[in-house]
Order: C-alpha cells, then sequence, then structure tokens
C-alpha cells in the first residue's frame, strides 16, 4: 500500500516520520459525498425538511453558519443548508416538492367523533 504525500509531511513531536496507521487516526476518509438540496431562511424550516427526510429513511444533516446560534440574523447572508448524500438526492428532492394531501378524513383512524361528547 502507498503511503499518501500528507503522511511524509506529517512528523511526531520528535521528527519522527509518522507511519500509515498512525496517519489513518488523525485522517478519516469520508464514506460517500453529500450534496446540498435546499437552502432555507431559519433553521426551523431546515429542521422540518430533515425530519421529514429521516421518517422515509434518509440520512440529512442540517449546516447553518450562524456563530453557534449567537447570531442568526446571519442567516440573511448564509442560508441554512439541507445536506444529503448523493444517491438519495433526487428521492430527497421528490419528497420534499411533493404537496402535502390532507384530504384523508381523520374520523376514519378515530371512528365517529361528536363534539357534544366533550360537555
Amino acid at each position: 500500500m502507498k503511503i499518501p504525500k500528507v503522511a511524509a509531511i506529517l512528523q511526531s513531536s520528535r521528527g519522527v516520520p509518522l507511519t500509515l496507521s498512525a496517519c489513518a487516526r488523525y485522517f478519516r476518509f469520508m464514506a460517500e459525498a453529500m450534496t446540498v438540496i435546499r437552502e432555507f431562511l431559519n433553521e426551523m424550516e431546515a429542521l422540518v425538511a430533515r425530519s421529514v427526510l429521516e421518517a422515509h429513511d434518509i440520512p440529512a444533516v442540517v449546516l447553518r453558519d450562524d456563530a453557534g446560534g449567537m447570531l442568526p440574523a446571519m442567516h440573511l447572508l448564509y442560508p441554512v443548508r439541507l445536506v444529503v448524500p448523493v444517491r438519495n438526492a433526487s428521492e430527497a428532492l421528490r419528497l420534499l416538492d411533493t404537496p402535502f394531501d390532507d384530504s384523508a378524513p381523520n374520523d376514519a383512524r378515530f371512528g365517529d367523533f361528536d363534539s357534544s361528547d366533550l360537555l
């Protein structure tokens, strides 16, 4: 196995070059590529979209640049980003773009309900 060029540059505190196994502790290779599928003006909208995706078994991450929540006005300059793996991007966009259908009657789940029962 060929040692990466980065390993030749890194040295321990004593000046001894690090081995490949020692470099592996410091450098983690990304398992899969991620892509930004949406940008939001506030974090709450991004979190709701993330929970919709996670409910459909699509891993998602919300990225925000707002000084750790101390400067939420920075969302105007740097929108909150929703990131998913590249392999799930098309399905995630389809789920988020599909309009919510609330035409199913709720009474079917709870049986017949009469508001006079509450009094």
